[in-house]
């Protein structure tokens, strides 16, 4: 089955839930398309204290949140696995669909690499963060190991 939309996104993370919403907004008709629930690494948060205009909140509320205000114009979320998209903006899914945008917005979010060390997985949230802007201030005062390749792990230490 084939369907048509003026915008597809893949991702429903803040960025793809964000560009759900000023595209339907617009009046676009508007797919937006995760293989995850939506919320992308805010339903893996706890706690969110550095979010413009909210004092705090915990991740999957904020994700419902805006799941909730881009789908309030319409947008209409699916879940599916994007296996490929060619040059005239057909995305394949993985059972066999095919979805059809004007435009194409890929906002699938990065992945972290993990070490594979003992306690590595449990502690992920609990003491093991990817984003010291994020979560420095949760280990002020505290003695913390930085990982981290290039400049990058300096600069954010």
């Amino acid at each position: 089955m084939e369907r048509q939309y003026d915008l597809v996104i893949i991702g429903a993370g803040p960025a793809g839930l964000s560009a759900a919403l000023y595209g339907s907004r617009a009046g676009l008709k508007t797919l937006i398309l995760e293989n995850g629930a939506p919320g992308g690494k805010l339903i893996k948060t706890n706690k969110i204290s550095n979010y413009p205009g909210v004092k705090e909140i915990e991740g999957t509320q904020l994700a419902m949140d805006m799941f909730e205000q881009a789908t309030s114009f319409q947008a209409e979320y699916a879940y599916g696995e994007v296996n490929k998209i060619d040059e005239n903006k057909n995305v394949y899914l993985s059972d066999g669909n095919i979805v059809r945008g004007e435009a194409v917005i890929l906002a699938t979010g990065t992945k972290e690499r993990l070490l594979d060390i003992p306690g590595e997985k449990e502690n992920l949230g609990h003491g093991i963060s990817f984003c010291a802007v994020c979560d420095g201030a949760f280990f002020r005062d505290k003695d913390v190991v930085v990982i981290g390749g290039g400049n990058s792990a300096l600069e954010e230490s």
